[in-house]
């Protein structure tokens, strides 16, 4: 059993050093800065994100209806933009376009795109950025999903 000296370190060197780590996930993996306990939530608002899953089509790249999509991959859709929104990069498009792809069957492949407002530091003005995941379907069923620019 550790003693109250050791706990006491041990939490104090946590308070410490937790703001410090979770200001660089935030940096480096979009990380919401206001989830996980952090203090980068003191630096800046929390603008919402976008998700939208384009196809092809005769018109070019459509949005896909949601509507029309099976109750599994709307919660699947919704179940990613919370935790992208929350973890950011750390949460991958893998398993979307996988479902995706299987409620889709006539696509071959499909563009997941991720939009994120964040605040400009030297314009003080929101400024988009978008992250696209080509989703593509295999020749012997499997998936492939990559990011695009």
């Amino acid at each position: 059993m550790p003693s109250r000296a050791t706990l006491a370190l041990v939490v104090l060197g946590w308070v410490a050093l937790w703001p410090l780590l979770h200001r660089g996930l935030v940096a480096r993996f979009e990380v919401n800065p206001w989830k996980l306990g952090g203090l980068a939530m003191y630096t800046t608002a929390v603008p919402p994100l976008g998700v939208v899953v384009l196809r092809k089509s005769a018109q070019g790249l459509v949005a896909v209806d949601e509507r029309q999509l099976d109750d599994e991959t709307r919660r699947e859709l919704e179940r990613f933009r919370i935790r992208r929104h929350a973890l950011g990069e750390l949460q991958s498009a893998d398993p979307l376009g996988r479902q995706l792809l299987a409620a889709l069957p006539d696509a071959d492949w499909l563009v997941i795109a991720v939009q994120r407002l964040q605040l400009d530091p030297t314009t003080a003005r929101l400024k988009a950025s978008t992250s696209r995941f080509l989703v593509e379907r295999g020749v012997s069923g499997t998936t492939r999903i990559e990011s695009v620019p």
